[in-house]
């Protein structure tokens, strides 16, 4: 279980406090400039609360940012083969199979689309109690965004906890088990 306890930002309209427990799949929804992104960077400790506590319970976790950058000199296979042997971890083609990625391409070539698979599977090469993902649908295509939700599931399945930020709905109302609306 995750708990948020009147947590705040100074820039953040008002506090917010909710329960995500796990397994799940749980997705914050607001408009742009809501204040997704800081409460998820809040969460994963990359900010810190103005007021407020957020607690774990040293449960572990992977974030995928709304903006993920990557060394453009390697290609994607390299960049997740290091990735991979530096989490040690063994390395698993059949992510980036399924989202139909090229791997061999340099990540400078990449479109914008290919960099948020590949994002997600960065995210997912990791063995974590939670995964997080900030706008994760975006530039993804349809198929994409429909085999990541079936990812989703499978990654619930397994008592893991997702937990997604979004302005639109979309692809998630079927699989999402709750919400908070910012």
């Amino acid at each position: 279980m995750i708990e948020f306890v009147n947590v705040s930002k100074k820039y953040l309209t008002r506090a917010h406090s909710f329960i995500i427990q796990n397994p799940s799949i749980f997705c914050l929804i607001g408009p742009n400039a809501s204040g997704k992104t800081t409460i998820l960077k809040m969460l994963c400790g990359l900010k810190k609360p103005s007021q407020g506590e957020i607690n774990r319970h040293g449960l572990t976790l992977a974030y995928t940012s709304d903006n993920p950058s990557f060394p453009n000199d390697l290609n994607g296979y390299h960049y997740l083969k290091n990735l991979c042997k530096a989490r040690k971890v063994p390395y698993d083609a059949s992510l980036a199979n399924a989202f139909n990625l090229d791997l061999f391409q340099k990540i400078a070539a990449l479109s914008k689309g290919s960099k948020q698979k590949l994002a997600i599977i960065t995210t997912l090469l990791s063995d974590k109690d939670i995964y997080v993902f900030d706008e994760p649908f975006n530039a993804l295509d349809r198929r994409s965004s429909i085999h990541f939700v079936k990812l989703l599931k499978q990654y619930k399945a397994q008592n893991k906890t997702l937990i997604l930020s979004t302005h639109s709905f979309k692809y998630l109302k079927k699989v999402v088990d709750y919400w908070y609306q910012l």
